[in-house]
């Protein structure tokens, strides 16, 4: 999600070229918490690799031609995962890391105006609103909250059945094939894995999800949101992914 928050924040600066002190100049991506093991674990397979994996993802997301380039330019883009000099947390106190950019005092922490929120990650969504004659399309980096999730499969709907119906996530699976494929001996048919991707159905998915369905009966009002995007991940990772895996 890192890449469509900066992608958000360029947008943000075009529109207000005031909205930092300096120019937004560089970018500098950390992982932190017991997530972040997985980009230590796929080092462990080779550094360089494991950091163009990351560089290609970046690129893909941010959606612009010349950002593949720019990423491979450290002077413009950085993971700090790969930063020889990066300060060095205690692996064995992993949730120390959470909260390691809110202790920092050397960098200022900017407040926005404009509300960061979710954002729906995937084209192709629509929403059908009240006295339009026909649903409007729901664009990658608008943002999504937790009356729109509510409303996934009635006013909220994914998007049609085609050839490509989640162009920006297969990007995703076809990067992560590349490399699965080269790095992990992970050899699957591309035919087999595009079907997968076609019958991704996030609210089946989503009807066994914990949080969704303590979020239907809490009396305070329906507070689960997440990018669709990850949505679409988590089901295509439980439903085709992770049972792949298993039978090796």
């Amino acid at each position: 999600m890192e890449v469509w928050l900066q992608k958000k924040i360029q947008l943000h600066v075009e529109r207000d070229v005031n909205l930092f002190n300096s120019l937004l100049q560089t970018i500098k991506v950390n992982f932190y918490g017991k997530g972040a093991r997985i980009f230590d674990w796929y080092k462990a397979l080779g550094n360089e690799n494991a950091e163009n994996y990351l560089i290609e993802c970046f690129a893909k997301g941010f959606g612009d031609p010349a950002a593949h380039g720019l990423f491979k330019n450290k002077l413009y883009f950085n993971i700090g995962n790969f930063d020889e000099n990066e300060t060095r947390i205690n692996q064995d106190n992993v949730k120390t890391e959470v909260a390691k950019g809110l202790a920092r005092k050397d960098i200022p922490i900017y407040e926005f105006d404009i509300p960061m929120n979710e954002i729906v990650g995937e084209d192709g969504y629509m929403l059908r609103l009240k006295d339009h004659p026909q649903p409007i399309p729901l664009g990658a980096l608008m943002d999504i909250n937790p009356s729109l999730i509510q409303r996934l499969g009635s006013e909220l709907l994914p998007p049609q059945a085609n050839s490509n119906p989640y162009p920006r996530f297969t990007s995703f699976v076809d990067t992560f094939y590349t490399y699965a494929s080269q790095t992990l001996d992970f050899n699957v048919d591309g035919t087999e894995v595009l079907r997968a991707i076609s019958g991704i159905n996030i609210l089946n998915d989503l009807r066994n999800d914990e949080d969704y369905k303590e979020a239907l009966k809490s009396k305070e009002g329906f507070d689960f949101v997440a990018p669709l995007i990850i949505l679409q991940g988590q089901s295509f990772m439980r439903s085709y992914l992770l049972p792949k895996i298993q039978k090796g």
